[in-house]
């Protein structure tokens, strides 16, 4: 059964955009803190010169996923595809229930997780050709290698991409974001050992335990999280430390502590001289947020970014820069060699934009654009700022 399509149906009205239907439709359509500088000004051009786009939702959402100049958005249960450029909408695909978490984007399909449990393929045109159903809770963001889609939630799945079919499972999961990681050859998990919070690796094509460490206290809740890959090692934070551990046998072998609360960490693509690891530590009173860079491969800090009462989102990327947006509807522009303020950009109505706020996530970055999520109280939209406003 084909329904009408997700920019049709907005068009007609939002209640037109909600879909519980199971639909396999993909229709192509029409060092130390640095502060912020005195002199560095908010850029308050004009709407024109500024603002290049923007798209009405029918939601908040959390933010956009950028991939080769397309705009890709979990919405309801569509996902979403937009042109970076124009923000015109390309294509719309169906999932059944809700498109849960944001795309696993590859050279040649969309992965897209739905609230149901499953994992949706789409083509780069919009056509769904792929898909694994699961009875399990409704999985976070896939990771996709050349032979695996491994979806997470409260177990792990491996997913076969050659023949839609589900390998091998793995529970006793961390259901939280950055819960796991993988590469071709293992997965990578925060879960109970002996009951204390602790990090497995099993082998990817069998679901083997390979290696497990214990961190932490006993108690209800797990604190090893925010798993990501570096080389040849596995960061993660355990508690309010950051810790890397060799990939290959789990030995530790770097630990920072930090002050306050650690939320989360973030790792940007390398370039072809450094690659860099992106922190960001939240203080537990809201007073300051800060934006750690650390050099790889000597895992030294060389630059720090803080601001007071503010909670930041981000960084993205683009090849020597670092976008992140605020709670006080600000995007900040850094240069990513010393983290100096290139400049920033405030929504307000000098853009042609009044009583709206930046919906408190990561902005996505295109060949010249920075793509923000924004909320108001009469309304919801994606925003396109072209990268030289800053």
């Amino acid at each position: 059964m084909y329904r009408r399509g997700f920019f049709t149906a907005c068009a007609a009205g939002i209640a037109g955009c909600l879909s519980d239907e199971n639909d396999r439709a993909g229709e192509l359509e029409d060092a130390d803190i640095v502060d912020l500088p005195e002199d560095i000004e908010t850029q308050h051009p004009t709407a024109e010169s500024t603002v290049a786009w923007e798209t009405s939702l029918p939601e908040p959402h959390r933010g956009p996923t950028a991939y080769d100049n397309q705009i890709y958005l979990p919405i309801r249960n569509y996902i979403v595809t937009y042109d970076g450029a124009t923000g015109k909408g390309l294509w719309e695909g169906e999932v059944f229930r809700r498109a849960n978490d944001s795309p696993y984007i590859t050279e040649d399909r969309v992965y897209v997780p739905s609230a149901a449990g499953g994992v949706y393929g789409f083509t780069h045109s919009g056509k769904l050709d792929w898909r694994v159903e699961r009875d399990h809770f409704s999985p976070p963001t896939p990771i996709v290698t050349n032979k695996w889609v491994f979806a997470g939630g409260s177990q792990i799945s491996a997913m076969n991409i050659s023949e839609e079919n589900i390998a091998w499972e793995v529970s006793g999961v961390y259901r939280g974001a950055g819960s796991f990681t993988a590469d071709s050859n293992a997965v990578y998990y925060s879960t109970r050992i002996d009951g204390r919070s602790g990090l497995a690796c099993v082998d990817s094509e069998s679901g083997d335990r390979i290696w497990e460490v214990k961190y932490g206290f006993a108690g209800a809740g797990l604190d090893i999280r925010s798993l990501q890959q570096v080389e040849n090692e596995i960061l993660f934070r355990d508690q309010t430390d950051l810790v890397a551990v060799n990939k290959t046998n789990g030995d530790e072998i770097w630990r920072k502590s930090f002050d306050g609360r650690f939320n989360y960490s973030v790792i940007g693509k390398p370039q072809s001289d450094k690659a860099q690891l992106f922190v960001r530590e939240e203080d537990p009173g809201g007073r300051r947020d800060t934006i750690y860079a650390f050099e790889y491969p000597s895992r030294e800090r060389h630059w720090s970014y803080a601001r007071d009462f503010e909670r930041l989102a981000g960084p993205s990327f683009s090849d020597d820069f670092a976008f992140l947006t605020g709670t006080n509807n600000e995007i900040t522009k850094l240069d990513r060699t010393d983290g100096s303020v290139i400049g920033r950009v405030k929504l307000d109505r000098r853009l042609g934009i009044t009583g709206a706020r930046f919906a408190h996530s990561t902005p996505a970055v295109t060949n010249d654009m920075v793509i923000v999520s924004v909320t108001s109280a009469s309304r919801n939209y994606i925003v396109g700022i072209q990268q030289d406003s800053f």
